[in-house]
C-alpha cells in the first residue's frame, strides 16, 4: 500500500486536500525537508513528499513518538487548534490505513499534549459589494462557481460533484439536485440558483462545451481554492485572521451569506431547508412543497441575492444592508422574544386543554342534576 492508495479512499476532494496537507507537513517534519517555495506545493514538491511517505512506511520507526513529536512541534509554533487537529487526524488515519497501531497509552499522550479545539478564529461577514469585487476579478469558470455557491447555499464539495444532468434550467432560475452520496448529511436534497447564476452557468457551459454526463466543474477542490485565492488577491480582499493566520474569506462564507441574507427576506426555515440544516426544522418544513419553497426563494433572491445591478440600485442595496447589519442585534432579540412568547403561548394552550378536560365532566354532572331538579324539585335530585 502507498500514500496514493490512502488518499484515493477519501470521500471528498476537501478531505483529500486537507489530508494531503497534513501528511506532507508530517513528512516535512520527519525528514527536515525544505519549506515549500510558494503558497501551494508544486507537483514536484508533492511527488517528493509522497516518495518520502512511501519510504517512511518501509522503515522501522517508533511511529507513536514520531506523531507525538509532530504534535509538540505544531503546538510550539502556535498553530490553530483546528489545523493541529486536522493534521493529527490525517496522520492517524494514514497509520490506520497502513495497519500501524497506536496503543491506548500513546493515544492518551497525544490527546494530552494536543490543544483543545476552540473557536479561535473570529466569524467574518461578507457584503454584496465584496462579492461584486470578487466576481469582477473572476474568469467565467470561477464566476459561475461563486454564483452557484452564493445563491444555492450548497457546500463547495457538493457543487464540485454536480453533473450537468443534475441541473434543471428554467426561465429565471435553476434547480440543482444533490445526491445523498455527495452531501454531508448523506441525505439527498435540492436547492435553487438565481437567474444571475443561470446566466453565468450558461456562459461557462457554452465556452467550455460541457456535455450532459460529465462533471460540471472537472477540477479538484484544491484547484478551485487556488483560483479563488487569486481572485481575492486581485480584489484586494486577501486578508488573514491574526490569531490563526487563516483567510478571513473562504468558500464557506458564501453559504453563511446565503442563509443570513435570505432570512432577512423570507421565512427563516426556507434557507435552512435549502442548506440541508434539517435539525433546525420541524416536521412540517421537512415536507415543504417545492413550488412553495421556490416562490419564497425567488422573492428573497430578487431582494438579497442579486449582484449585477445598476450603480444607483447598488447604493440603495448597500445602504439597506448596512442598516440591517446595524439593527441585526435588535432583530435577533425580537426573534428570540417571539420564540419565547410562542413557547409561553403553547404552554397556556396546554394548560387550557388540561383545564377543559377537568371541567367537562363537572359540566355534564351539573346538567344531569339540573334536569333531575326540573323534573322533580321535591325529590332527591342532588343524588347523581
Amino acid at each position: 500500500m502507498t500514500v496514493e492508495s490512502f488518499l484515493s479512499d477519501c470521500r471528498t476532494d476537501a478531505t483529500r486536500t486537507s489530508y494531503t496537507g497534513g501528511i506532507c507537513t508530517f513528512i516535512h517534519f520527519i525528514y527536515s525537508l525544505p519549506a515549500i517555495k510558494g503558497e501551494r506545493r508544486t507537483r514536484e514538491e508533492r511527488d517528493l513528499c509522497f516518495k518520502k511517505c512511501n519510504q517512511y512506511l518501509k522503515e522501522k520507526r517508533n511511529n507513536a513518538e514520531d506523531l507525538i513529536n509532530f504534535v509538540k512541534m505544531m503546538s510550539g509554533k502556535n498553530l490553530s487548534p483546528q489545523l493541529i487537529n486536522v493534521n493529527t487526524t490525517a496522520v492517524k488515519e494514514f497509520f490506520i490505513h497502513h495497519r500501524i497501531k497506536l496503543d491506548e497509552f500513546d493515544l492518551k499522550r497525544i490527546k494530552k499534549i494536543k490543544p483543545p479545539l476552540s473557536p479561535v478564529k473570529r466569524k467574518y461577514d461578507i457584503s454584496h459589494e465584496d462579492i461584486r469585487k470578487i466576481l469582477k476579478h473572476s474568469h467565467e469558470t470561477l464566476r459561475a462557481l461563486i454564483l452557484m455557491l452564493v445563491t444555492s447555499g450548497a457546500r463547495i464539495d457538493e457543487i464540485l460533484t454536480l453533473r450537468l444532468k443534475d441541473i434543471e434550467i428554467h426561465d429565471g432560475y435553476g434547480v440543482i439536485y444533490l445526491s445523498r452520496q455527495n452531501t454531508k448529511t448523506k441525505k439527498q436534497r435540492y436547492s435553487f440558483i438565481s437567474a444571475e447564476a443561470v446566466a453565468a452557468l450558461n456562459d461557462y457551459i457554452r465556452i467550455k462545451k460541457k456535455e450532459k454526463g460529465n462533471l460540471l466543474f472537472d477540477f479538484t477542490y484544491e484547484n478551485a481554492n487556488y483560483m479563488f485565492n487569486q481572485a481575492l488577491a486581485r480584489a484586494e480582499l486577501d486578508e488573514r485572521d491574526e490569531a490563526t493566520n487563516t483567510r478571513k474569506i473562504t468558500f464557506h462564507i458564501f453559504r453563511s451569506f446565503f442563509i443570513s441574507q435570505l432570512k432577512l427576506a423570507v421565512s427563516p426555515a426556507i434557507p435552512e431547508f435549502l442548506a440541508g440544516h434539517e435539525g433546525y426544522l420541524d416536521a412540517n418544513y421537512r415536507n415543504y412543497p417545492q413550488k412553495q419553497v421556490l416562490a419564497e426563494y425567488l422573492e428573497g433572491a430578487k431582494k438579497m441575492l442579486t449582484f449585477d445591478m445598476p450603480e444607483d440600485v447598488r447604493e440603495i442595496q448597500d445602504r439597506t444592508e448596512k442598516a440591517l447589519r446595524e439593527h441585526s442585534d435588535v432583530i435577533s432579540q425580537l426573534v428570540l422574544e417571539n420564540q419565547r412568547l410562542q413557547s409561553q403561548l403553547q404552554e397556556v394552550k396546554k394548560a387550557n386543554e388540561q383545564l377543559r378536560s377537568e371541567l367537562d365532566p363537572i359540566k355534564e354532572q351539573q346538567a344531569r342534576l339540573l334536569k333531575k331538579f326540573i323534573k322533580d324539585p321535591n325529590g332527591e335530585w342532588w343524588k347523581d
